[in-house]
C-alpha cells in the first residue's frame, strides 16, 4: 500500500493481519503457525515453548530425534495485526488515509503527477 497524501514519501507500506484461528482448528488443538511479536514483527513456524522436566533437581532437555525442528522465521513489516483486530483497528491503521487522500483529490496510485 502507497503511503497517503500527508506522509511525505512514495514508498509501499506492506501490513499484514493474522486471521484468527477457525472452529476446526480450535476443536482439534492445531499447532499455530503465525506468533505476532508486536505491531511490527512476526514469527512463522514459531518454536513451541515446551515444560521443563526436572529428574533430581536438574532440568532435562526434550528432545524427540524425529520431529521436524520448527523454522521459527521472524518477519518485520510497516503494521502487524494480530487475531484480536477489529475490522475498524485493521481500517484505521491501514487504509483510512488511502480513502481520505483518494476523496481529497490526490493519486493514491504512486503515481504523483496527477492531482
Amino acid at each position: 500500500m502507497a503511503d497517503g497524501p500527508g506522509e511525505g514519501s512514495s514508498h509501499m507500506r506492506v501490513i499484514v493481519r493474522v486471521r484468527p484461528p477457525n472452529s476446526r482448528e480450535r476443536d482439534t488443538n492445531h499447532r499455530l503457525v503465525v506468533q505476532v511479536v508486536d505491531d511490527q514483527m512476526l514469527v512463522l513456524d514459531p518454536k513451541e515453548q515446551a515444560e521443563p522436566s526436572f529428574l533430581q533437581g536438574r532440568q532435562l532437555r526434550q528432545r524427540n530425534m524425529l520431529a521436524r525442528k520448527p523454522k521459527d522465521l521472524r518477519f518485520v513489516f510497516d503494521r502487524v495485526f494480530d487475531d484480536t483486530a477489529t475490522q475498524e483497528e485493521v481500517f484505521e491503521g491501514s487504509t483510512r488515509s488511502l480513502v481520505e487522500g483518494t476523496l481529497n483529490g490526490f493519486n493514491c496510485t504512486g503515481n504523483r503527477a496527477a492531482r
